[in-house]
C-alpha cells in the first residue's frame, strides 16, 4: 500500500486539528467546571474560547423571558457595554436579527449578510453602529428541549459558518444550556458532573496517584466497564484489557513532562474486541502547580479509520476488479524509475485490451461483462506475478508494469503466457467465453521519459496489435508516433470516452435582466481527453454525429444534468437545467422515452428540464415528432428555440410546438453593439417573442455596451460571458449560493 497523497495527509491533518481544538475547548470548560467557576464566569469562559476558535468573530449570550417573551443580553464579552441596553427586550419575530429569528423558529439561524438579509429589517442600525456584517445564532435549549436563551458568534466581515464553526457553535450552546439550566436547581458541583456525563465523548477524571473517581456514560458505552467496576482502580493497571497498550509507559512519561499528550491509541473493550481511539491526556494542577487531577477525553474512531481506509484503497484501486487503478500505476512506475537509473534495471508498459469485449455486453448483458472483466483481472495477476504490477485504467484496459534485470526478456516472458493462458476460456456464471487480448509494450527510457509517453506509446502500440489482427502483441517503434487527424483519433476514442468518464459538463446561467435572478442554467458538454487535451464541442461533436456516438453522448449528457439540477433542487436552488438536443436524437422514436428515463432515474421536476432544439430540426417536423413535444410539453418539460434567426424563422412551428423561449443568436448580439442600424434585428425578434408570449433570451453577452443596449431593446434574460463563463459543477454550486438567496443583489 503506498503512502497516503498530500491531499490525504492534509486532511487528516486539518481534521486532527480540529478534533485538538474542540477537545481542548471542552478541556478548558471541564477545567473550569472542576475549579467551581460561577455559572457568569462559566459562560464568559465558553464566549471567550469560542472567539478564539472562530477568529474575527464576537460571542454573545442572550436569556430568553418566557413570561414577557422578550430576549435581553447576559454574557458578551467583547460588545461595547452601551450595546447591552439597545438590545434590551427584544422581540422574537422573523425581522429582529438572528437570535429573535432563532427564538422565533426555533432553528439554528446563520446569517451571512445582516445589512441585505431580510431577517435583519429592524436591526440594520444596530448593525452600522457596531459594523456588524455576519451573526449566526442557535437556541440554547434546557433538558425539557424549551428555549431558554441563545448563543451567537457575529463578525465584522459578511461570511457563512463551515462545518466546524457550525459545530462548535452547537457545542458552544449546548454547554451554555446546561451551564445555565443545572445552576438554577442544583449546586455547581451537580452541575459539573451532569455535564461530563452528557458529553459525547469519554470523559475518565482520575486523582495524582491514577486512580478513578469519575466516568461518564460515553465511556462505560465505549469501553464496557461500568463505573462502579472501575472505581478506585489505577488507570496504570495492566490487568484490565483496556488500559493495556504497547503505549502505555511513553505516554505517562511525556504526560508528566509536559501535561498533556494525545494520539490514537488502540484500545481493547471489556469483551476483548479491539478499538481504535482518539486520546487526549491532561494534568491538572493546582496553584501550587502540583498535579491533583488526570482528565481523559477519548472518542471511537475505528469507523472513522476504516472509511479513510477504504477511501484510499478506492483512490488507488479499481472498485470492479480492485486491481491497482492509474494513480497506483503511476506511483508504482515512479518507484521503479529510481531503481532503473540507479542499477540498470528495464521497465516496461504493458497495455492490454480485450478484444471484442463489446459483444459480450451487447450478448450477454453489462452483468456478465462485469464479471468477465473481474475473471481477467484475476488471470492477469496470477500471469504478471506478484513482483510487478497490473492494474485496470478503464473500460477493458488493462496496463501492466513489468521490471527485470534481462533487458526486457522479463517483458516478453510475461507477454507470452499471457496470450497463451488466454487461449483457455474463461468461465463466467456457468458458461465459457473465449476472448483474446491485443499487446502494446513500451519501455522506459527508451520509448519516454516520463510515465504519460511510455504509457501512450504502448498504447499506440496497442493500436497497432489490433489493427493488424488482434491477439497478438507488438513493441513500440517510432513510425507508430506519426498523427493521424483529429477525426480519426476522435472516432477512435469516442465510445472509451464515455466507458472512462472523461466527459463532463459545465453550466452557464441564464439571469433575469429585470428580476436579477438565475432562471436557467444551459448544460454544456466538454471533453477531457487524455490526449487531446481540454475539447471543446466544436471539436467532437460532428465526429459524433456522423459515427451514431452522438446518441450515448446525448442521453449521458440528459441524464446527467437532470441529476445536477435535482442535486441543485434538493440543496434549495430551484433552477431549471437546460440541454442541447441534437437532429439525430429528436428524430428517434425513442427520443420521448429517453427524456422521460432521465427524468425518472434523476427525480428532478419535468418542470426543471428545458430541452433547447434549432429551428432547423423542427421544420422537419412531422407526426411523431409534434405528439412525443406535445406530451412533454403537458407534464411540464419547457421548450427553447436555440440560435433564432439562423434559420427560417418561420413563425407557423413556433405555435405549433408551444415554446416557451427564444434564444437570439449571438451573432445578432455582437452585430448590435457594433451598429446600432443591426439592433433592429434583435429589437424584431424580442418583439416577435413578446408577442407570442414567450421569453427572449440574448446569447453571447460579452459586454457592459452590449447588455446596456439589450435592457433597452426590451431582452428578457442574458446568458453570456459578461455574466459568467460556463462554470464546473463545484464553481456552478458557489455561484448559485452567491446569487440565488440574495434575489435583490445586482449581477
Amino acid at each position: 500500500m503506498p503512502e497516503k497523497s498530500s491531499d490525504g495527509e492534509r486532511v487528516d491533518e486539518r481534521f486532527r486539528e480540529e478534533m485538538e481544538s474542540i477537545l481542548m475547548f471542552q478541556q478548558d470548560i471541564l477545567e473550569a467546571v472542576v475549579r467551581g467557576d460561577p455559572e457568569k464566569q462559566l459562560v464568559e469562559r465558553v464566549c471567550t474560547l469560542e472567539e478564539q476558535l472562530v477568529p474575527g468573530a464576537v460571542a454573545s449570550v442572550m436569556l430568553f423571558d418566557r413570561k414577557n417573551q422578550s430576549l435581553k443580553i447576559y454574557v458578551a464579552p467583547s460588545l461595547p457595554k452601551e450595546a447591552f441596553s439597545k438590545l434590551e427586550n427584544l422581540r422574537p419575530g422573523p425581522e429582529n436579527g438572528s437570535c429573535a429569528n432563532a427564538v422565533y423558529s426555533r432553528m439554528p439561524v446563520y446569517v451571512g449578510n445582516v445589512l441585505t438579509d431580510p431577517r435583519w429589517k429592524n436591526l440594520r442600525s444596530f448593525a452600522r453602529d457596531y459594523n456588524l456584517n455576519a451573526c449566526w445564532s442557535i437556541p440554547i435549549r434546557s433538558e425539557g428541549n424549551e428555549i431558554i436563551g441563545t448563543f451567537a458568534l457575529s463578525s465584522f466581515a459578511s461570511r457563512q459558518p463551515n462545518r466546524f464553526q457550525e459545530r462548535v457553535l452547537g457545542i458552544g450552546a449546548h454547554i451554555i444550556g446546561i451551564v445555565l439550566e443545572r445552576s438554577r436547581r442544583e449546586e455547581l458541583l451537580r452541575l459539573s458532573e451532569n455535564i461530563l456525563r452528557k458529553i459525547r465523548e469519554a470523559i475518565l477524571v482520575t486523582d495524582d496517584e491514577k486512580k478513578i473517581l469519575f466516568l461518564n456514560e460515553a465511556f462505560s458505552n465505549l469501553t464496557g466497564f461500568s463505573e462502579s467496576e472501575l472505581a478506585g482502580v489505577r488507570v496504570d493497571n495492566d490487568t484490565l484489557p483496556f488500559f493495556r497498550t504497547p503505549l502505555g509507559d511513553a505516554i505517562w512519561k511525556h504526560l508528566d513532562t509536559h501535561g498533556f499528550w494525545e494520539g490514537d491509541v488502540r484500545k481493547t473493550r471489556k469483551n476483548e474486541e479491539d478499538y481504535l481511539e482518539w486520546l487526549r491526556l491532561s494534568a491538572i494542577q493546582n496553584e501550587s502547580q502540583k498535579t491533583t487531577h488526570y482528565i481523559a477525553i477519548s472518542s471511537d474512531i475505528t469507523t472513522r479509520k476504516a472509511d479513510e481506509s477504504r477511501l484510499d484503497f478506492l483512490a488507488h484501486h479499481d472498485p470492479l476488479t480492485e486491481l491497482p487503478n492509474r494513480v497506483l500505476l503511476r506511483e508504482r512506475f515512479e518507484q521503479i524509475v529510481d531503481a532503473v537509473r540507479s542499477e540498470g534495471t528495464s521497465l516496461a508498459v504493458l497495455v492490454m485490451d480485450l478484444d471484442n469485449f463489446h459483444l459480450v455486453n451487447s450478448s450477454l448483458g453489462h452483468v456478465s461483462g462485469d464479471l468477465l472483466l473481474v475473471e481477467v483481472s484475476r488471470r492477469l495477476s496470477h500471469l504478471v506475478g506478484p513482483s510487478n504490477m497490473v492494474g485496470r485504467v478503464g473500460g477493458d484496459m488493462f496496463l501492466a508494469i513489468v521490471e527485470g534485470e534481462r533487458g526486457g526478456m522479463e517483458a516478453v516472458e510475461v507477454v507470452e503466457r499471457i496470450a497463451d493462458s488466454f487461449r483457455a476460456p474463461l468461465v463466467v456464471e456457468q458458461c465459457e467465453i473465449f476472448t483474446s487480448v491485443s499487446i502494446g509494450i513500451a519501455f522506459y527510457p527508451e520509448n519516454g521519459k516520463t510515465y504519460e509517453e511510455v504509457v501512450r506509446n504502448a498504447d499506440r502500440a496497442m493500436a497497432c496489435a489490433k489493427s493488424e489482427g488482434k491477439n497478438t502483441y507488438r513493441f513500440f517503434l517510432p513510425s507508430m508516433t506519426v498523427d493521424v487527424s483529429d477525426h480519426l483519433r476522435i472516432h477512435n476514442s469516442f465510445r472509451q470516452g464515455l466507458e472512462r468518464n472523461e466527459f463532463i459538463l459545465h453550466y452557464q446561467p441564464q439571469v433575469g435582466v429585470f428580476s436579477r435572478k438565475v432562471e436557467a442554467m444551459e448544460a454544456l458538454v466538454r471533453w477531457d481527453h487524455p490526449e487531446m487535451g481540454f475539447l471543446y464541442p466544436k471539436r467532437f461533436v460532428p465526429v459524433a454525429e456522423t459515427t451514431g456516438m452522438i446518441i450515448p453522448l446525448g442521453e449521458w449528457v440528459l441524464r446527467e444534468a437532470c441529476q445536477q439540477a435535482s442535486r441543485w433542487n434538493a440543496q434549495g436552488f430551484r433552477v431549471p437545467v437546460s440541454v442541447n438536443i441534437s437532429g439525430i436524437q429528436l428524430r428517434r422514436k425513442n427520443f420521448e422515452a429517453t427524456v422521460l428515463d432521465a427524468l425518472a432515474w434523476s427525480g428532478l421536476s419535468p418542470e426543471l428540464l428545458e430541452l433547447e432544439l434549432t429551428e432547423t430540426m423542427l421544420l422537419e417536423e412531422n407526426d411523431l415528432l409534434l405528439k412525443s413535444i406535445a406530451r412533454l410539453k403537458e407534464i411540464g418539460v419547457r421548450l427553447a428555440i436555440d440560435d433564432f434567426g439562423t434559420g427560417y424563422s418561420n413563425l407557423a412551428y413556433l405555435k405549433r410546438f408551444n415554446a416557451d423561449k427564444i434564444k437570439i443568436d449571438q451573432i445578432f448580439v455582437h452585430a448590435g453593439s457594433q451598429n446600432p442600424d443591426q439592433q433592429g434585428i434583435v429589437r424584431m425578434i424580442a418583439g416577435i417573442a413578446h408577442v407570442l408570449g414567450l421569453s427572449a433570451v440574448a446569447e453571447g453577452v460579452e459586454t457592459s455596451h452590449q447588455m446596456e443596449y439589450l435592457v433597452e431593446i426590451g431582452i428578457d434574460s442574458i446568458q453570456g460571458n459578461f455574466l459568467s463563463k460556463p462554470l464546473d459543477r463545484v464553481s456552478c454550486e458557489e455561484y448559485l449560493l452567491r446569487y440565488c438567496e440574495r434575489s435583490g443583489r445586482d449581477f
